[in-house]
């Protein structure tokens, strides 16, 4: 293994871990219901503003982190366990899939970032919604 590979390696599990404390960390936090409905709509449409801009704002930065630099992990966990490297992935007869080996670590982690993703958003979206 390459020090370029052990150093991806290294940032990407401290990203990912980060990352899943976060989640844990804030997940307890109290859900606040929106405005009340007496609300006069100028009042009602800067509120949803805010709160789209918050989530936005979420989907992006978890999808840096999580997406970004644990998807760059993820690739290096998988592209270190396979020994063949295919010269074409987008022709109609590649094997994409049957490179990985093995393949229940693929699809595990693959399925986690998307779990950690969804949850990361979700947390950050309700804590700066909240703020």
């Amino acid at each position: 293994m390459s020090p370029a590979s052990l150093v991806i390696g290294v940032l990407g599990v401290g990203a990912l871990g980060l990352c899943a404390t976060i989640v844990v960390r804030h997940s307890t936090l109290e859900w606040i219901p929106s405005g009340a409905s007496g609300e006069a709509p100028p009042t009602r449409i800067a509120e949803a503003t805010r709160r789209l801009s918050a989530t936005l704002a979420a989907g992006f930065v978890a999808g840096l982190l999580i997406a970004g630099v644990g998807g760059r992990f993820f690739m290096r966990v998988v592209g270190a366990d396979s020994l063949a490297r295919p010269l074409d992935l987008l022709a109609p007869e590649s094997i994409d899939f049957e490179i990985l080996g093995p393949l229940w670590l693929a699809v595990g982690f693959a399925v986690g970032l998307i779990m950690l993703l969804g949850t990361a958003t979700c947390v950050l979206a309700d804590r700066w919604v909240q703020q």
